[in-house]
């Protein structure tokens, strides 16, 4: 591993905990097997989203669908697989097309760092996708990958809280019905 991304990954540690300040989710970063980070947000027990997978079918507020998103923030693979078991004629989309983060949402459930936890439920992502550095493995890198540090993380996990946030919201018309 290069010299200086061993220092920054000491200095960052593995694992960090924070609270996003404009939703009041709870964030968690948590660096995997491979050292690269992936963030976590828990969903508040009356999210309609508590329990469900990334890949459930969920009904979706109109403002969602007319944003704008980009492949890097959803992920090819993502968006193939979750186009496939949407019903967009019933208003129904799953989560892993609605939530921008880093390469799409790669995790839904109980948090795996915190085992005696099996109430709270978290949707997550990782940094470990095509043109991302990932540390354990030097020699996967290519010349343009890039490390995805602790403030971009921090940064896609603000994303995601605020797509989040927004099914939060019992006044959100959905699609297919009267606003």
């Amino acid at each position: 591993m290069n010299v200086d991304l061993e220092t920054i990954i000491a200095e960052e540690g593995d694992a960090l905990d924070f609270v996003d300040e404009s939703t009041g989710y709870r964030c968690a970063m948590r660096r995997n097997q491979m050292k690269a980070w992936c963030g976590y947000v828990q969903v508040p027990p009356s999210h309609p989203w508590h329990g469900k997978s990334y890949n459930d079918q969920v009904p979706v507020p109109a403002e969602v669908l007319e944003r704008p998103v980009s492949m890097d923030e959803l992920g090819v693979m993502n968006v193939f697989c979750a186009s496939v078991i949407s019903t967009p004629e019933e208003g129904l989309y799953a989560p892993a097309l609605l939530v921008r983060c880093h390469g799409g949402l790669t995790y839904s459930g109980h948090p795996w760092w915190d085992k005696a936890d099996q109430t709270s439920w978290w949707f997550g992502f990782d940094c470990n996708h095509a043109g991302d550095i990932t540390p354990a493995y030097p020699q996967t890198w290519g010349e343009d990958d890039v490390y995805r540090d602790v403030a971009y993380v921090k940064s896609a996990l603000a994303k995601a809280c605020a797509d989040l946030s927004l099914f939060d919201r019992v006044d959100a018309p959905v699609t297919g019905e009267a606003a």
